[in-house]
């Protein structure tokens, strides 16, 4: 009984999580909403660049360390995974956006809090020239998602990394899997 209006079920509402990633959305709903909003969703490659922020040779958007300075950075597992959550980044589930700081493209939660959605369909194949934007364009039904979740801890998958990538049926969605919209430079709507 969960979805994008109902996040933990029936009986459940967004009353306090206006300010948290939306969540059990489809790939096809994700990009149905990206065009509604004059936008799209961005290929892994344009995914990847964002969350680098001009930084190339790190593991997350801050550097190098998941907790640099004894300080959590991002929403993912901490504990024993799956049995005990210990919670020292303060959330359970979600967090709100803005729970941690921006990357030096002003960009929030880019690792952890929730998957997200790319325009490219998943292949293990990509395109070997470092210029190119890697866009697959397969028929299938399964696509790209990057970021991580919640969820994600080093000894189970490790995938908070920003080189880290998973996939999903486009007609699934889950509580740890969202989206964000990306514009043409020209095309950003006003505020």
């Amino acid at each position: 009984g969960a979805d994008w209006r109902a996040p933990f079920g029936v009986g459940s509402d967004l009353s306090d999580r206006w300010d948290h990633p939306v969540v059990h959305v489809s790939w096809r709903d994700a990009q149905a909403f990206a065009r509604w909003a004059s936008g799209r969703l961005p290929t892994e490659a344009e995914w990847e660049r964002a969350g680098r922020a001009g930084f190339d040779d790190r593991l997350f958007p801050w550097g190098d360390v998941l907790e640099a300075g004894a300080t959590h950075h991002a929403n993912v597992w901490q504990g024993t995974f799956p049995t005990w959550n210990a919670l020292s980044d303060g959330y359970a589930g979600t967090a709100p956006v803005d729970a941690f700081d921006a990357n030096a493209f002003g960009l929030f939660n880019m690792v952890g809090n929730v998957w997200e959605w790319c325009e490219d369909a998943f292949t293990n194949v990509h395109d070997p020239r470092p210029a190119s934007n890697p866009v697959a364009v397969l028929d299938g039904t399964v696509h790209v998602m990057k970021g991580g979740s919640y969820l994600c801890h080093e000894s189970y998958c490790h995938r908070y990394r920003l080189a880290a990538r998973s996939k999903g049926d486009v007609r699934d969605g889950s509580g740890n899997v969202g989206f964000r919209v990306a514009y043409e430079r020209a095309r950003v709507p006003a505020r």
